[in-house]
């Protein structure tokens, strides 16, 4: 696992510096106030720390150990990875209110929750409930 440590730790400072750098030209005040770049910077030397600090970690520690990449508990992972993958593509086909109520549907029932009962009303309610803070109540855009 060392060596996956190692690529994990230089992929995290890449993209610590590609972050810095796409965010440069982001102002970082606004009106006395932080700006749109303030955030971006913060996460890529964030990214760049936690890099090194992977990077050295890895160096002073010698124990090796196996690693099981299909376990049961890691494709629940992998599948929940793939649903929100789905449902991010779907957004912009289907809309918000019916590819969130199936990506609700999808993940509760994927992680074992069987009750159809609970599961439908859930699904759609907390979908409703989102769609009227941001859509009416903040007026943001939602897709449709």
């Amino acid at each position: 696992m060392r060596k996956g440590n190692f690529i994990v730790a230089i992929l995290t400072m890449i993209f610590g510096v590609a972050v810095i750098y796409l965010s440069k030209d982001f102002p970082r005040v606004v009106s006395d106030a932080p700006g749109p770049g303030v955030f971006p910077t913060i996460l890529g030397y964030l990214s760049i720390f936690l890099g090194v600090l992977l990077f050295i970690s890895n160096l002073k520690n010698k124990d090796i150990k196996k690693i099981y990449f299909f376990t049961k508990e890691n494709k629940q992972v992998y599948g929940l990875v793939a649903i929100v993958i789905i449902y991010s593509i779907s957004l912009n086909f289907i809309g918000f209110l019916w590819t969130t109520i199936a990506f609700l549907l999808t993940s509760i029932y994927f992680m074992g929750y069987r009750k159809k009962m609970y599961l439908i009303p859930v699904s759609v309610l907390f979908t409703l409930f989102i769609y009227f803070v941001f859509a009416v109540l903040f007026g943001t855009p939602l897709p449709t």
